[in-house]
């Protein structure tokens, strides 16, 4: 059914998409649908039907019983609320979240998007929270996270997917959090090729790094 109700979303056809989603009788499905629901309305530029429908979605997926289909369909919904341009609900959707792995999904991809609109002080905002859930996070006590350890994770944040995508600030950023200044310089060092390929440093990327240099002299 679900697949259906997408097939006419994607058609324009958005009230018979939602009666068929509003049939799904399982609150994963049903809220997931919903939500892809509201990122066609979001292409459609119906911004304010698809925070609506987001709405709708959350209700739902708050009654989910299982803790990681609870948290994993949050995290969508935050970033889904992000892309419909309400960043204070996206906020507060990746705040309800307490798994860390699932709320630092969600406020990376908020920061992102953040970062998209050209919103660089946000974007550094929430991506810093999202950098100290990292560092809070304790391997193998509560949570079973894909993660070796905080500095780790947040060298390959930096390295290879922030800098792989051409954020240059939000990478920076990331090394600037860095504990050790060993890991700081070989982070730099990877980002540096990266960046000689497509050499787009911003004025918020040169003053972190600045700032980095600054606090190592």
């Amino acid at each position: 059914m679900g697949g259906i109700a997408d097939k006419f979303a994607e058609a324009g056809q958005f009230d018979q998409a939602l009666q068929i989603a509003r049939t799904i009788e399982a609150p994963e499905g049903k809220a997931y649908e919903l939500s892809q629901i509201a990122d066609k309305y979001v292409k459609a530029t119906r911004f304010e039907e698809a925070g609506r429908i987001l709405d709708e979605a959350k209700q739902i997926a708050e009654t989910i019983k299982d803790p990681t289909s609870k948290y994993s369909t949050l995290e969508s919904l935050s970033a889904s609320y992000a892309q419909a341009g309400q960043f204070d609900q996206a906020t507060q959707v990746g705040a309800t979240i307490e798994n860390p792995y699932f709320k630092t999904s969600a406020l990376q991809a908020i920061a992102e998007i953040y970062e998209k609109a050209g919103q660089i002080d946000k974007a550094v905002e929430l991506l810093s929270q999202a950098v100290q859930v990292i560092k809070t996070v304790k391997q193998g006590k509560d949570y079973s996270a894909p993660r070796n350890s905080a500095e780790n994770t947040l060298m390959e944040m930096a390295g290879s997917y922030y800098a792989t995508k051409g954020q240059f600030t939000l990478a920076l950023y990331v090394v600037k959090s860095l504990d050790d200044v060993s890991d700081q310089a070989y982070t730099l060092a990877r980002i540096g090729g990266k960046y000689a390929r497509c050499q787009t440093l911003d004025g918020h990327a040169r003053h972190i790094l600045h700032d980095i240099i600054a606090a190592n002299e």
